[in-house]
């Protein structure tokens, strides 16, 4: 009986220290998300718009559904991005309640599922669309530069 104890009691110290982990990781997440969203928003359409306005002519330049297309992917990337700071969201409030509750996934099971499959299926995505915008914008610049 002594024996069994002792390990609910070690249970519920490491789950509270998981808790503690989980709950600092959350707020980590969301403080570095938040980061790398403003930059990647302001810096990609910020350089694009700096581009447009005082390099290329707009009124002059050749394929301008390149450039429209590179703001797409930006902004769809931007999206995605969204949706997968939420899913994080929901995956952290998720483990939370898991430990909790006591409700932790067995062994071959991640806590906070669905939302943390979800999560890097968004960040490669929007990576993915990041990177589409780049090519679509070095392409606009290209076809601008050299037919000049």
């Amino acid at each position: 009986m002594c024996w069994q104890k002792r390990r609910i009691n070690k249970r519920r110290e490491y789950l509270s220290k998981y808790r503690d982990y989980a709950v600092k990781e959350f707020t980590k997440s969301q403080e570095s998300f938040d980061k790398v969203l403003l930059t990647l928003a302001s810096g990609a359409l910020g350089i694009s718009i700096s581009f447009t306005d005082n390099i290329i002519d707009i009124d002059t330049s050749k394929s301008l559904f390149v450039l429209f297309l590179a703001w797409f992917f930006w902004g769809s990337s931007l999206f995605v991005l969204l949706l997968s700071h939420s899913n994080s969201v929901k995956a952290w409030n998720k483990t939370i309640d898991q430990v909790d509750f006591d409700t932790l996934p067995e062994k071959n099971e991640n806590p906070g599922e669905p939302y943390n499959s979800r999560v890097g299926t968004c960040n490669s995505l929007g990576l993915f669309l990041f990177m589409l915008g780049l090519v679509s914008f070095f392409i606009y610049l290209s076809i601008n530069f050299y037919l000049r």
